[in-house]
């Protein structure tokens, strides 16, 4: 994983440790967070950013960085802007199985169909640990 998702995580945990929902960040661990993001954004030169923290399905903290569209100078709002992802849902997507997994919820080697069985059929089947793998052809 890159130094910048890693940076990105840990100030998602640090937020996570705030209180009630706030618009804006407040308390020592919001301020750190806010502090390491725009850190980031001005050294790695990111164009636009925008964070939301949930904590228990409720959300706790967003926040826009930067700009949602460069040529228009559009501040980037993290209720309105609607940014591409691209492959950051790989680590989400790998974080949350992995959850799943410990809990008991994902059977990795079961047939996606298990999960999906709306999925229209294939030729040969292939397990959720395939596609995780990116190996399901």
């Amino acid at each position: 994983m890159t130094r910048f998702f890693l940076n990105i995580l840990l100030a998602m945990s640090l937020l996570v440790a705030c209180g009630p929902r706030q618009e804006a960040p407040t308390g020592a661990a919001a301020t750190a967070a806010d502090s390491l993001v725009l850190t980031m954004v001005n050294t790695q030169n990111i164009p636009g950013l925008v964070i939301a923290v949930s904590k228990k399905g409720e959300l706790i903290w967003h926040k826009g960085y930067g700009f949602a569209d460069l040529e228009q100078e559009v501040p980037a709002d993290p209720l309105q802007s609607r940014l591409r992802i691209a492959s950051i849902s790989k680590p989400v997507a790998g974080a949350v199985a992995a959850r799943l997994y410990e809990r008991g919820a994902l059977d990795i080697d079961a047939s996606v169909y298990d999960y999906l069985p709306e999925f229209p059929r294939k030729k040969y089947d292939f397990s959720t640990r395939q596609v995780a793998g990116h190996i399901a052809g």
